[in-house]
């Protein structure tokens, strides 16, 4: 994902993910949860390591599940609400899309190119494809 998507990213789960479950789902994943001065989770931290970091540890399936749980709560505000809070809520879906898609088109490389120089860093990028591959793959 791009670095463009981190405002959008910490806009949704400060609208759309409460503080005790947005906890509770980090303990879950196994992702660390940093906190402001006001012991408020800070969200900007989190959205910056889930958007630039989302091959990394179970960055991808948060943010899924995040983004999903958002999508429906928006979804389900836009449809109990007035005019200009719809309005707002409807708007919400499609950045909420926007990110979702932006999601699914950032995948693992299917190649890695090496460079003569730097073949110990190859041998790391491979690594990390092979440990988060979830379907066989041949080398």
């Amino acid at each position: 994902m791009k670095p463009e998507h981190i405002p959008r990213v910490t806009d949704v789960l400060r609208e759309y993910v409460g503080r005790d479950e947005l906890i509770n789902l980090c303990e879950a994943f196994a992702i660390p949860l940093e906190f402001d001065h006001q012991d408020n989770p800070n969200y900007a931290d989190l959205s910056k390591r889930l958007v630039l970091d989302v091959e990394h540890a179970n960055h991808r399936r948060l943010l899924v599940a995040l983004l999903d749980t958002a999508s429906r709560r928006a979804q389900d505000i836009a449809a109990h609400s007035d005019w200009e809070p719809r309005y707002y809520h409807e708007r919400m879906q499609g950045e909420i899309r926007t990110l979702e898609q932006e999601l699914e088109q950032s995948g693992l490389p299917t190649e890695i190119d090496v460079e003569e120089e730097r073949p110990f860093t190859a041998k790391s990028e491979v690594r990390e494809l092979l440990a988060a591959a979830e379907t066989q793959v041949t080398v």
